[in-house]
């Protein structure tokens, strides 16, 4: 039997002298059979008499004196009940079917985040790392995370959370004296999004550092796409949503008064304080039941979410600042500006990448924000959180100027690599929205 080798050998080095190759059998005809393992495709021609099945796992010992490479023997290993590539719901059909395109993209995402770590050592960031246990999962008032409890030796029962971002633990490790840290953390949140743009659970990477604003933060989050984009080259399929996506610093940065008077001829600074005039103008673009009774927020989602929203980032990454600040509880209000926070967004064909901003460092003003968003909730109906009192007492000591923000990783991952279902970045991705217990993976459609 002569070998081909597709991939890696570093299994195989000429000096190794005779070498074992061990993995799946993905094909198997009548004089060869393919192997599959973490380092490629082997291609065996298979003498009579030893053709193994498809789906067993084998051991092929190579002789590397001879060229070309030959197998000295073939031994099955395990020859399993059922065969993996016949069976979708297989993990090991999700990771090797369409040409192996989940898995090349979960490969992809580990060097991801071995080169996210590079790029932060080398602007002198410490990785820290915060509990996956917390005492609130964050005030937002449409934020919902996932409770838990603990359970002491007296049979008491704590109630905990599963973090919807490490932002609290983090600006506590400002006020300990930190400057610049950065985490790369698994999130989860709670409420039924699903599609695909959603999991339930994800991973943040999530960054501060200390005496800058906003616009420093807009930088670093410009690098770091840049680097991950030109370091990767995961994908040749580099259009996302049917656009090709230009990575190149400086991104265009608007604010979202020029967004609304761009999209909507609405001024927004009026609307912040004028509802009846809102309510008006959003009416040539709403039914008159959607703007009626609407209040500001309602008003201002709805026109965002449908002319603004798919506008955003089409050709390069484009950055949105300038919030109005009673829709952003933990950021610091603009300078001469009130109504509006230094908060921004990164959006790339219409999807939301990072959210950030100059971090509101005021423990009496974090507490009333917190105060009205509790309050909030309690008006919608939704179930009421506890607040993180150790961030405020913390706060009191004093946190430095500070600004900081969150990038989803699968998202960015999703637009450098041209994937469509951020499920294909999940080696075992949640789906709670199944009817039928039988899980059907989503495929990137490719040709086999």
């Amino acid at each position: 039997m002569s070998v081909m080798f597709y991939g890696k050998r570093s299994q195989l080095s000429p000096a190794a002298g005779q070498q074992c190759v061990r993995g799946r059998v993905t094909e198997a005809s009548s004089d060869l059979f393919r192997i599959r393992n973490q380092d490629g495709l082997f291609e065996i021609a298979a003498a009579r008499g030893q053709l193994p099945h498809r789906g067993d796992i084998v051991e092929v010992l190579v002789d590397r004196s001879h060229s070309p490479p030959r197998a000295v023997s073939l031994r099955r290993l395990v020859a399993p009940l059922r065969d993996p590539l016949e069976h979708s719901d297989s993990l090991f059909y999700r990771l090797h079917h369409g040409r192996g395109r989940v898995r090349n993209l979960l490969l992809c995402k580990s060097k991801a985040l071995a080169l996210v770590r590079r790029f932060f050592a080398s602007r002198g960031f410490v990785e820290w790392q915060t509990p996956r246990l917390v005492a609130s999962p964050g005030i937002e008032v449409h934020l919902k995370g996932f409770e838990t409890h603990y359970l002491d030796r007296k049979g008491g029962r704590k109630r905990c959370y599963l973090p919807t971002s490490p932002e609290f633990s983090l600006k506590k490790a400002l006020c300990a004296g930190m400057d610049r840290i950065y985490e790369i953390c698994r999130c989860f949140r709670n409420g039924g999004e699903s599609g695909p743009l959603h999991q339930c659970e994800f991973t943040m990477i999530e960054w501060y550092r200390t005496y800058v604003d906003y616009e420093a933060i807009m930088r670093d989050v410009e690098e770091l796409a840049y680097f991950l984009e030109k370091s990767l080259r995961c994908s040749a399929a580099d259009r996302f949503r049917g656009r090709r996506i230009d990575w190149t610093p400086p991104w265009p940065r608007t604010s979202l008064k020029e967004l609304f008077l761009r999209h909507c001829s609405i001024d927004l600074g009026r609307a912040l304080k004028d509802l009846p005039y809102f309510r008006r103008q959003s009416s040539r673009f709403l039914s008159q039941d959607a703007t009626e009774q609407a209040g500001f927020d309602d008003l201002f989602f709805q026109l965002f979410l449908s002319k603004i929203e798919p506008n955003l980032g089409l050709d390069k990454p484009e950055i949105l600042y300038d919030y109005p600040a009673h829709m952003s509880a933990l950021a610091a209000t603009k300078p001469g500006e009130p109504a509006f926070a230094e908060r921004c967004e990164v959006y790339v064909s219409g999807v939301e990448l990072a959210n950030g901003f100059t971090e509101l460092n005021d423990p009496f003003e974090q507490r009333a924000r917190f105060e009205a968003a509790l309050r909030e909730k309690r008006a919608l109906g939704y179930p009421e959180v506890p607040v993180d009192q150790q961030f405020l007492q913390e706060l009191e000591y004093g946190m430095p100027p500070a600004a900081g923000i969150a990038l989803g990783l699968e998202r960015l991952l999703m637009a450098i690599a041209g994937v469509e279902d951020i499920a294909m970045l999940f080696f075992l991705p949640h789906q709670w929205e199944q009817e039928d217990e039988q899980l059907l993976w989503p495929m990137q459609q490719e040709a086999e």
